[in-house]
C-alpha cells in the first residue's frame, strides 16, 4: 500500500512540473503591439496587410505575443501598460492626448519599431510637421525632403557592428525594393543618434524615375537607427511596388520576402521586448507663451529662448548643463495640460510674448494657471522667468505668479547702460541654499518681485528689492525671477571673470531636478 501510495504521489509530482513547464513556456516572453491605418497608399496597405502576416508567425516561432490595432485612441497609458514593445507600421497618431500618451510611454522605458510612413511629416501636408518632440528629437530626422521613385532594392552598409540588432547582419547586404527617404536633419550630426544602416555607395543610380529628381546619384542616407535615450528604432523600409503604371494595382514586391533584412527586425524586436531604460527627469522648456518666430528660407523658424538656439538668445548651454546632470530636455508648444506636462519634472516659462513680440500672443489663461498648479501641487517644479515691464506680458503672466504668492513689479531694477557698467547689475551671494558654489552674478535691466503667503526672496538687489524667489505649493515648488537671466548671452563667458552666472546656472539646474519627485 505503501509503495502504490508513493507511486502515486511521484506521478502527482511529475505532473505538476509538466504542467508548470508548460504554464511558464506558453505564457509570451513579451507583448506587442502594432498600430496602423492602412488606407490611401495601396503600397502601405500591402505592406501593413503583409506585415500583420508576418510578425504573427514570428510570435509563435519566438515566444511573444503580437496583437494590432487601427483604432489610434488606444494610444493612452491604460492600455499601453499592457505592452512591452510598440509599432507604427505606416502613420503615426494625431490627437495630442494620443502623442502625449506615446511620448509619456517612451519616456518610462517602453519600446518602439516604427517603419517608412511612420516618420513622414512635410508642411501643408495631412501630416504636417507639427510635432517637435517626435521628429526632432525622438527621431531626430525632422521633416521629409524628398524620396526616390520607383521602389528598388538598395546596398545596404552596417554602419554599427556591434549593437544588438544587427548581429546577424553581414557588412554589405541587397535589401527589399523600397521607396527610399531623403531628411531635413543630417543625423550624423546628432550624438543620441545611433546610425545602423546606410545606402551604400554602390546602389547608385537609386531609383527609376522618370523625374529627374527621383534618382539619386550621390549622397549620405540612413535608413535605419537608434535614439540613444529610448528604446527605438527607425526603419525606412515599408512600401511595396505597386503596378501603378498600367493600372492593375499588382503587387510586384514584397518586403519580408528579404530574409536578410528579417533578421535585423528579429533581433531587434528581441532586444527592445526584454530591455527596459532608466527614466530619466525630464525639463520642458515652454514654446507656447513664449513663442516668437522668425523667416529662413522662406518659413517661420521659431527663435528665441529655445533650447536648439546656439546664437546669444538661445538657451543651448544651460539645456547642456541639465543633460550633463542626466536629465532629457523637452519644448512645449501646446497649451499646458495635465496630459501633457504628465512626466515633466521642471517646466520653464520664459518671458511670455507682447503683441509686439508676436501678433497673435498666447496669454496665460485661468484655466492655464489651474492646470499648472495642479500639476506643482502634485510635485512639479515650476520657474517663472520674466524680463523688465518694457518687454514681458506681465498682467497675463502675474495671474500664475499670483497662485504661488509673487508678482512681478512693472519697475526696472538692476539698470546696466553698458559694458563699462556691470557693477551695476551684479549681486552678491554668500552661503546660499541653491547657488552652492556661486559669489556674484550680474542680471540687468529686470523686473522686481513682490511676495507674500509661502513665497520668500532668495535673490536681492543691493537696495534691497526681490529679484528672485521661491515658493513650496503642495509637494511641488516654485522658482522665479525678473529676468530670462541665464541665456545665452550670459553664460557664455562674455561676462568679466568675477561674474559667474555660468555657475549659477548649474547650481539652479542641480536644485531644481533635486525638488523634483
Amino acid at each position: 500500500m505503501t509503495r502504490t501510495f508513493n507511486l502515486y504521489k511521484a506521478l502527482l509530482l511529475v505532473f505538476i512540473f509538466i504542467v508548470q513547464v508548460n504554464a511558464a513556456t506558453s505564457k509570451p516572453k513579451f507583448k506587442v503591439i502594432a498600430f496602423y491605418t492602412a488606407k490611401r497608399d495601396l503600397a502601405h496597405i500591402s505592406y501593413v496587410r503583409e506585415a500583420n502576416n508576418w510578425f504573427p508567425k514570428i510570435a509563435a516561432q519566438y515566444h511573444f505575443s503580437y496583437d494590432t490595432t487601427s483604432n489610434w485612441s488606444n494610444l493612452n497609458a491604460k492600455f499601453l501598460k499592457d505592452y512591452q514593445v510598440v509599432l507604427f507600421l505606416d502613420t503615426r497618431p494625431e490627437l495630442p492626448e494620443q502623442r502625449a500618451a506615446f511620448q509619456q510611454y517612451m519616456e518610462n522605458g517602453g519600446a518602439w519599431i516604427g517603419f517608412h510612413f511612420s516618420a513622414f511629416s512635410l508642411a501643408g501636408s495631412t501630416y504636417s510637421d507639427n510635432w517637435n518632440w517626435y521628429h526632432h528629437q525622438f527621431l531626430g530626422s525632422g521633416s521629409y525632403v524628398s524620396n526616390t521613385w520607383r521602389p528598388t532594392p538598395a546596398i545596404l552598409k552596417l554602419e554599427k557592428q556591434n549593437s544588438p540588432m544587427t548581429l546577424h547582419l553581414p557588412a554589405t547586404f541587397k535589401s527589399a525594393a523600397n521607396e527610399w527617404y531623403r531628411w531635413e536633419n543630417d543625423l550624423r550630426n546628432n550624438p543620441d543618434i545611433d546610425i545602423l544602416l546606410s545606402i551604400d555607395s554602390s546602389s547608385f543610380p537609386l531609383g527609376t524615375g522618370p523625374k529627374a529628381h527621383e534618382i539619386w546619384h550621390n549622397g549620405y542616407y540612413p535608413v535605419v537607427w537608434t535614439n540613444k535615450k529610448y528604446n527605438m528604432m527607425y526603419v525606412n523600409m515599408g512600401h511595396n511596388d505597386i503596378d501603378y503604371e498600367n493600372k492593375t494595382n499588382k503587387e510586384l514586391s514584397f518586403t519580408f520576402a528579404n530574409e536578410t533584412q528579417n533578421k535585423l527586425l528579429i533581433d531587434a524586436l528581441l532586444q527592445l521586448g526584454q530591455s527596459r531604460k532608466i527614466k530619466a527627469p525630464k525639463v520642458t522648456l515652454d514654446e507656447y507663451f513664449n513663442h516668437e518666430t522668425r523667416m529662413m528660407n522662406n518659413k517661420p523658424e521659431r527663435f528665441h529662448y529655445t533650447w536648439e538656439d546656439k546664437k546669444n538668445t538661445g538657451f543651448s548651454i544651460w539645456g547642456d548643463i541639465f543633460k550633463k546632470q542626466g536629465a532629457r530636455l523637452d519644448a512645449m508648444d501646446s497649451k499646458p495640460t495635465a496630459a501633457l506636462l504628465k512626466g515633466t519634472s521642471v517646466y520653464i516659462i520664459v518671458d511670455p510674448d507682447t503683441k509686439k513680440e508676436n501678433p497673435s500672443p498666447n496669454y496665460i489663461q485661468p484655466e492655464d494657471v489651474l492646470e499648472i498648479a495642479n500639476w506643482v501641487k502634485a510635485g512639479g517644479v515650476l520657474v517663472m522667468m520674466a524680463n523688465d515691464s518694457a518687454n514681458v506680458e506681465l498682467p497675463h503672466f502675474n495671474l500664475l505668479a499670483q497662485k504661488f504668492g509673487m508678482h512681478f513689479n512693472n519697475d526696472l531694477q538692476l539698470h546696466v547702460i553698458d559694458d563699462n557698467h556691470f557693477y551695476d547689475g551684479a549681486i552678491e551671494i554668500k552661503n546660499h541654499p541653491i547657488f552652492k558654489t556661486t559669489k556674484k552674478v550680474f542680471l540687468k535691466d529686470v523686473c522686481s518681485i513682490s511676495t507674500s503667503a509661502n513665497a520668500v526672496a532668495c535673490l536681492r538687489a543691493s537696495n534691497g528689492a526681490t529679484i528672485a524667489a521661491t515658493a513650496k505649493y503642495g509637494k511641488g515648488t516654485v522658482f522665479a525671477v525678473g529676468d530670462p537671466w541665464l541665456y545665452n548671452e550670459y553664460v557664455n563667458g562674455r561676462l568679466p571673470l568675477e561674474y559667474e552666472n555660468d555657475k549659477a546656472a548649474e547650481d539652479l539646474a542641480k536644485w531644481l531636478l533635486s525638488r523634483s519627485n
